[in-house]
Parts: C-alpha cells; structure tokens; sequence
C-alpha cells in the first residue's frame, strides 16, 4: 500500500495533534498546521526530470543541461542523506 504524497499535522495550543490527515483542513481551532510531503514522491519526480534535461538537445544547449542535470544530482544526493 503506497502512502499519501502529502500529510498535514495540525498544532494546537497544548501540543501536536497525533492524528494526521492527507487533506488540508480548511477550518480548525489549531494555532498552526504543518505540511510534509513523501520523500520517495519527491525523489520520483526529480529522477523524471533528471531523464528529460537532455531529450533533444543540440551540443549547443548540452553545457547549460549539464549544469541542470547536475543540480538534480545534487538534490538527490541531499534527500537521500535526509
């Protein structure tokens, strides 16, 4: 079973609330509500976007998709230290 991409934690005043939900509660009593997303939907997408930075380029634009597939690596690398 694939869990939400999302799931939001409402805090009230005597503390956080052990309930979470994956829908954005519009109307709460909480002080605040705090979103976290799924690190394997993010690293998902970033591995999408790394595939499609050099998709029909000419040797021209490969030195700037370069730099951005090398960014995506970097972001990779940094959510999966996390």
């Amino acid at each position: 079973m694939k869990g939400p991409d999302k799931i939001y934690v409402r805090e009230f005043a005597e503390g956080l609330n052990q309930m979470w939900s994956h829908i954005k509660a519009t109307e709460t009593s909480a002080i605040a509500q705090h979103e976290y997303i799924r690190k394997d939907a993010l690293l998902e997408w970033a591995e999408e976007m790394k595939e499609q930075v050099g998709l029909g380029l000419n040797a021209y634009d490969m030195g700037e998709e370069n730099g951005k597939a090398d960014m995506l690596n970097a972001l990779i690398d940094k959510i999966n230290s996390m």
